[in-house]
Order: structure tokens, then C-alpha cells, then sequence
């Protein structure tokens, strides 16, 4: 069980997003002392900001006020650009791309800045072993694929 832990611990330092990291930290502390409510809470967060990282690099701000309309929705470009990009970097990763998209998102002008909002579920655990499988799925995505970007997207300082 101490090789386990200390294995994952070494997982979580090599997220190079601080904030992210800082989530995954509290997450797997909450599970630990058996609040699933909480760790749910942080690992979703951990996984919301790396996609808003992801997004926020790969979208094309120069067509954020540009949508189009399919089937009555409004769908605006820059996020429709980000999602194929990450589709085309998480490839045959079926799992990573439903945990990704399970991120709602969209891009808004603030203040002359283009930001991004992220929507995330907060799923209810039944036990400390879902909350752990789900926990290690978030972290192989999050640590599998930072490195597709460039180390200047995480927030390391």
C-alpha cells in the first residue's frame, strides 16, 4: 500500500499546472479521509482547469463572436476548434476524450479579454474505490497529455 501511494504521489508532482496539481492533492487527501463529496469536487475542478488550459490554446480567439447554427443550437467556432484539436490529440483515447468533454465550456468576452467558462459535473461516489478510479483516470489524462503543449500553457509559478 506505501509503494501504491508513494507511486501516485510521484504521478501528482509531475502535473506541471500548479492549480491543478494543488486540486489533485486535496482530492486524493479527501478521499482518503473518506469525503467523497469533496475529493469528487477537486479532481473535477483539476480536470476543468487543464481542459480550460487546453481550450484556451487551442481556440481561435480571432472568431470568437463567430457561431453557426446546426439543428436550432448555436455553436461558436472557437470551442468548436479546440475540440477538434483535442480529439485530434487524445486520437483513439475514448475514455480521456469522454472525461474531457464531460467539461462543458464556452468562451466569452469580459472586460475586452476572452475567458473561459467551464461547466463540470460533481459526480456522487458510491464508494472510496470509485472515487479512485476515477481519480487515476483523471490523472492519466491530465499527466498523458500535458505534454502535447507547450510547458508555457501551465501555470507553474
Amino acid at each position: 500500500m506505501k509503494k501504491e501511494r508513494a507511486v501516485t504521489e510521484s504521478r501528482i508532482g509531475k502535473i506541471r499546472d500548479i492549480p491543478s496539481r494543488n486540486c489533485m492533492i486535496k482530492a486524493k487527501d479527501f478521499v482518503e479521509k473518506g469525503d467523497l463529496k469533496l475529493a469528487s469536487a477537486n479532481m473535477f475542478e483539476a480536470l476543468a482547469a487543464f481542459k480550460f488550459l487546453l481550450v484556451n490554446h487551442f481556440a481561435d480567439f480571432r472568431t470568437v463572436d463567430m457561431k453557426f447554427v446546426k439543428l436550432g443550437r448555436n455553436i461558436d467556432l472557437p470551442n468548436l476548434f479546440s475540440d477538434f484539436a483535442i480529439k485530434i490529440i487524445l486520437g483513439n483515447d475514448e475514455q480521456g476524450i469522454r472525461l474531457l468533454f464531460s467539461i462543458g465550456s464556452s468562451l466569452v468576452v469580459k472586460n475586452n479579454t476572452v475567458v473561459s467558462k467551464s461547466q463540470y459535473p460533481v459526480p456522487l461516489f458510491k464508494d472510496e474505490a470509485m472515487a479512485m478510479d476515477y481519480f487515476n483516470k483523471i490523472l492519466r489524462v491530465i499527466t498523458e497529455y500535458q505534454d502535447r503543449v507547450p510547458a508555457s500553457v501551465w501555470r507553474s509559478s
